[in-house]
């Protein structure tokens, strides 16, 4: 459920709440409804931006019209292929700006996705004498 963005994440933390419902603890019932919101609170704030900024060069504030957009055009398919959809988008744009209007035919970096080694420190040489 968690792969739609927004709405997926609200059915994935009240859908395990109501399994547990069945038991009648209410103390659990809340404690699994406040476990989900935290976690979703923490994988939304810190983990998908910083997985998208650094990984796919995908600006948050793209992401996030992009789903409102197609999420609104083809309702749920529409939440499911916005960013996909908005990273092909992305490819498209910067090989255009790159080779036709900048002039650089020399692709020194991906279009959207990054070099892993790219944010590595490398390692200090140390001279044997």
């Amino acid at each position: 459920m968690a792969v739609v963005p927004f709405f997926g994440t609200m059915l994935s933390t009240i859908l395990p709440a109501l399994f547990v419902v069945g038991t009648g603890n209410w103390l659990q019932v809340t404690a699994v409804l406040a476990l989900g919101v935290v976690v979703h609170l923490i994988e939304a704030n810190l983990v998908s931006p910083f997985i998208m900024e650094r990984k796919v060069a995908l600006p948050p504030v793209l992401t996030i019209a992009s789903v409102l957009v197609m999420g609104t055009l083809l309702g749920l398919i529409g939440l499911v292929v916005a960013v996909p959809i908005l990273a092909v988008t992305m490819v498209v744009i910067r090989h255009i700006l790159q080779g036709e209007i900048y002039g650089d035919t020399v692709q020194a970096e991906p279009a959207v996705l990054r070099i892993s080694g790219q944010f590595r420190v490398p390692k200090a040489t140390t001279s044997g004498s």
